[in-house]
């Protein structure tokens, strides 16, 4: 994942599982838990301005 977030408060039953069990299937994270983020904003900010000075 480049940017983004999990936030299960908005998803029904099935979009969790199918996170849980696809999306997050190799991270020790549970979308049960809440809103997680996953953004790595500073690589983010470096891989961002290195696309826009070539």
């Amino acid at each position: 994942m480049v940017a983004g977030a999990v936030r299960p408060e908005s998803y029904d039953y099935f979009e969790k599982e199918i996170i849980r069990h696809v999306v997050l299937k190799d991270r020790n994270v549970d979308p049960r838990d809440g809103t997680q983020e996953f953004t790595d904003w500073a690589a983010l900010e470096a891989s961002v301005t290195t696309f826009l000075k070539e």
